[in-house]
């Protein structure tokens, strides 16, 4: 088990927490107001009382954290309880000084605020999470491994539906604020819609037909293709290969992704200012149904690489309407103008991290997995060759950062859209792990053609 990964991951997560909460990097208060700031990061909840916090400060900071700590933990967790409890201890302290130090340079800043409250909510996930790290993530971490190689040699599709489902049950979450509160989710109950009709008339047509049917329409033909297999998980396996062409696993691709969209409708009375609607879960299964009987008729029909076009152009069409939704398109310079970033806002992830929402950081995901999707598509259409070698990421990485440029570049004409330089970067970040994650699967390929199939 290879855990040199999670080293690199928790520095550059380090390097993201301490980039993102200086931001804009004003670090320019005097002796005195840095005075002022340190008093009133003392005057908040546990210590005092006198300015209010409210539970999604509370709760971004606490989470913001764990992922530091779980990593930390099983990084260091190794045999017996004494080196658990060490490495508990340690990514806690580590965790902590972390958040300390960027509590103790917001003092400096006019635009952050500094908060002991935030220091204790960091150091509360922190010690969380290396719990976590220091009692499952070793067995989790090795699971995780060995599901994502058998999968990228195997079944390169049931990563894409993965990714495609991570994004989806996020943006059904979304605020990423559970409540258990009875009064909250009967309000939430009261409020969803169990007409059909009128659970239609909430999006206009064009919102139904892409994110709905389209989306899960490409979301059933994933997991369809992804069933079927000409062996076993384990490739060296002497037992007789396993059908599974026949019509069942489209049926069963159907089935899945109804559960999957009604599971993530059903979750959403229990998250804060979220309701259901019928018609999201009956557009899916449209969708599933719709994106089955195309699995199955380009099954054996369309070639390999015909049915990755047809998946590389459904991305970018999705890509785009995400982009350019609601397609108002007009010419006017004055606007175009007042939209061109300035100072500061030149930096990346600039507006996520001014605006400190968890919200802001499933967009920030979703912008990677999808540029990352596009990017790894194209790759297993052999449009993009070359060997693992920082280049060929590079390559990949300037591409797909172009293809986020033009599309930021649009929104300079759309009324109700700002272009921003962090989409762009995150298009870049994606593509380059789109393109290391097909080259390290080419790489483990005994067969490697023009265009790799490991199956």
């Amino acid at each position: 088990m290879n855990l040199r990964w999670l080293s690199v991951l928790s520095v550059t997560y380090v390097a993201l927490i301490v980039y993102a909460s200086l931001m804009p990097f004003d670090l320019s208060a005097g002796a005195s107001d840095v005075r002022d700031h340190m008093d009133r990061a003392w005057q908040c909840w546990p210590f005092a009382r006198v300015h209010h916090t409210s539970r999604t400060d509370l709760l971004s900071n606490f989470v913001l954290y764990v992922p530091l700590g779980a990593m930390l933990a099983t990084r260091w967790a190794g045999g017996g309880r004494a080196r658990a409890l060490l490495a508990i201890l340690g990514a806690t302290m580590v965790g902590s000084a972390v958040s300390a130090g960027v509590e103790f340079g917001q003092l400096f800043s006019f635009q952050r605020i500094s908060s002991a409250q935030d220091w204790v909510m960091n150091t509360a996930g922190s010690g969380l999470g290396a719990f976590w790290g220091a009692a499952a993530g070793r067995r989790a971490w090795a699971s995780l491994s060995n599901l994502y190689r058998r999968w990228r040699a195997q079944r390169p599709t049931a990563l894409l539906a993965a990714g495609l489902c991570i994004l989806l049950a996020g943006d059904a979450l979304s605020p990423y604020l559970p409540t258990i509160d009875v009064s909250q989710v009967k309000r939430n109950l009261r409020h969803s819609n169990l007409r059909l009709v009128r659970g239609l008339e909430e999006h206009p047509w064009h919102h139904w037909a892409v994110n709905r049917l389209g989306v899960y329409a490409v979301l059933s033909a994933l997991i369809g293709a992804s069933m079927r297999s000409s062996r076993k998980d384990n490739p060296d396996s002497q037992t007789p290969p396993v059908d599974r062409s026949g019509p069942a696993r489209w049926v069963n691709a159907v089935i899945y992704t109804t559960v999957f969209a009604a599971a993530c409708e059903a979750a959403k009375p229990f998250i804060v200012a979220r309701n259901a609607n019928i018609a999201n879960v009956a557009a899916s299964a449209a969708g599933a149904i719709l994106g089955a009987i195309l699995g199955a008729a380009a099954s054996g029909r369309l070639p390999r690489r015909g049915r990755i076009i047809l998946a590389e152009l459904l991305l970018l069409a999705f890509l785009a309407y995400q982009q350019w939704s609601p397609f108002d398109f007009a010419w006017n310079v004055e606007a175009m103008r007042s939209k061109v970033p300035m100072g500061v806002k030149w930096l990346p992830l600039y507006y996520y991290a001014m605006g400190g929402r968890l919200v802001d950081v499933g967009l920030f995901l979703r912008t990677i997995l999808l540029s990352a999707a596009v990017t790894y598509t194209a790759c297993l259409g052999g449009w993009w060759f070359g060997r693992p070698t920082p280049a060929a990421i590079l390559r990949a990485a300037l591409a797909a950062g172009l293809l986020g440029l033009i599309l930021e570049g649009g929104q300079f004409l759309l009324p109700s859209r700002v272009p921003s330089v962090t989409d762009v970067f995150c298009f870049a970040v994606g593509g380059a792990m789109g393109c290391w994650a097909y080259l390290s699967a080419r790489k483990s390929c005994p067969v490697q053609p023009p265009a790799v199939s490991c199956r």
